[in-house]
C-alpha cells in the first residue's frame, strides 16, 4: 500500500470540505463500489486529519491518502487538492445537529 500525506505550508483555517469529492476519490482508489458485485479494497482510503473550523499550522497533515496503485493515487491527489476551502480567517464549523425530530 502506498501512502501520500498532504501537508499544509501556511497557517490558515479549514472552511469547507467537498465531501462528495472525498467520497469519489475513495471510490476511485477502490474503497467503494460502482455496483453491488464490485469488490472493496479495504487497504485504501482517505484519512482526514482536520475538521471544518480547525486551524492548520505550518507542517501539519491535512489528510493521508492510501492506495495500491500509483496512477490511482495521483488521480485521487488531483481530485482532493480541490476538495478543501482554506481561508485566512477563522471559520465557523457547521452544526453537527440541525434539528431534533420527535
Amino acid at each position: 500500500t502506498n501512502c501520500l500525506i498532504i501537508i499544509h505550508y501556511c497557517n490558515r483555517y479549514l472552511k469547507k470540505i467537498n465531501t462528495l469529492e472525498v467520497a469519489l476519490a475513495c471510490k476511485l482508489l477502490g474503497g467503494g463500489r460502482e455496483k453491488k458485485t464490485d469488490d472493496i479494497d479495504h487497504a485504501v482510503g482517505v484519512i482526514l486529519n482536520k475538521k471544518v473550523g480547525n486551524k492548520i499550522e505550518v507542517g501539519e497533515k491535512l489528510l493521508d491518502i492510501y492506495a495500491n496503485d500509483e496512477t490511482k493515487l495521483k488521480l485521487a491527489e488531483d481530485m482532493l487538492k480541490n476538495a478543501f476551502v482554506i481561508v485566512d480567517e477563522p471559520a465557523e464549523p457547521e452544526p453537527l445537529i440541525y434539528k431534533i425530530i420527535g
